[in-house]
């Protein structure tokens, strides 16, 4: 990544004979994730982003979210009122209620600096991404961590990422048309760092079986959960914990997610991106210092899309004033978010 190298000296540097690696690269060169140029040296075509530029604007960020949560949260909570009133909203149970105060919340906190940013550094637009040869468009990211990196104790990590969105979605499933499972990672809630965590399931879930297996509960059918993995049944207990799932007053076990209409998704999501961009454009110009610690790329990186090289400029302080809002009785006021988790999660169905 750092320079290009030869494949002589990339198989001594990892200590795999080149005979083994070289079709390797050049599947990773046909599938464009790497260069070989014309001298023979290969490099890595695509943004890494380490520790420093992670970590480059916290004191910033932390500062400009103090100084400005309370004028940020007026807007968030306009939005959130708005979002009380749809019929979708209304339709759901308390908890769930929660969960999707708790999306839109930590969506349109992060959607804030994308579009802030949008306006000095390029747009994020599907559109304009690179045509690849097997098929879709994308542009590939990267992170590197010391080997010995404290994820429990680095504290910036733990509280203010955000880790997502991650979708999940089946056309045709069960008799639906569409099924889609939509969730961040947060303090808030965890999600798939929650269930692939054996801290918290007995049995690590992929996001395809989680969301089978809430359909299955939430549809009523759950004779199909063995079918679905064998290890559902050894899960219950931990989504429960994670507040996927519920207990009545009878001991069922039930969904405890919002389930929407997938026509109420796009609505969802449409008010959080009103919100997200009335917010950006009432930034003060003091913001724009958050630019000023773009990734510096090697020289011979020509592939990558500017607004790449900011995305972690602001990539903490979107959680920095939902916690703000939070610690100072905005937001979900006095509570214990690893007791009682609201995690930003929610299935939408096409029936």
């Amino acid at each position: 990544y750092d320079k290009p190298i030869t494949i002589s000296d990339l198989s001594k540097a990892i200590g795999i004979p080149a005979a083994y690696i070289e079709p390797i690269i050049k599947k990773l060169v046909d599938g464009e994730l790497m260069v070989q140029m014309n001298s023979g040296k290969v490099y890595t075509d695509f943004i890494i982003f380490d520790e420093h530029d992670r970590t480059a604007n916290i004191e910033l960020e932390q500062e400009l979210a103090k100084k400005h949560y309370k004028a940020i949260w007026e807007y968030m909570e306009r939005g959130l009122e708005e979002l009380h009133e749809q019929e979708y909203y209304k339709q759901q149970t308390p908890t769930a209620r929660e969960k999707l105060d708790s999306f839109f919340a930590v969506r349109t906190a992060g959607h804030i600096f994308r579009h802030f940013k949008a306006e000095k550094t390029g747009k994020w637009n599907f559109e304009e991404f690179t045509e690849r040869p097997n098929g879709g468009k994308w542009h590939a990211m990267g992170s590197r961590y010391p080997a010995d990196y404290d994820w429990e104790g680095t504290r910036w990590y733990k509280w203010y990422y955000i880790d997502g969105e991650l979708d999940t979605y089946f056309k045709d499933y069960e008799g639906l048309k569409e099924l889609s499972f939509s969730s961040y990672d947060t303090i808030l809630g965890k999600a798939h760092n929650g269930w692939n965590d054996i801290g918290y399931v007995k049995r690590p879930l992929s996001e395809d079986v989680l969301t089978k297996m809430l359909y299955a509960i939430y549809s009523g059918k759950e004779n199909l959960l063995p079918v679905i993995d064998a290890h559902c049944f050894d899960n219950i207990d931990g989504l429960i914990k994670l507040g996927f799932l519920r207990k009545d007053e009878n001991g069922k076990v039930m969904i405890d997610v919002p389930v929407i209409k997938m026509n109420d998704r796009w609505e969802l999501y449409k008010l959080s991106d009103k919100y997200s961009a009335e917010i950006a454009e009432s930034l003060d110009a003091e913001f724009d210092k958050l630019l000023e610690n773009a990734v510096k790329l090697p020289s011979h990186l020509k592939s990558v899309p500017n607004w790449q090289r900011y995305m972690q400029c602001a990539s903490l302080i979107s959680m920095m004033i939902v916690m703000n809002a939070h610690e100072n009785g905005l937001f979900f006021a006095g509570r214990n978010f690893e007791e009682n988790p609201v995690p930003a999660v929610f299935m939408a169905i096409t029936e």
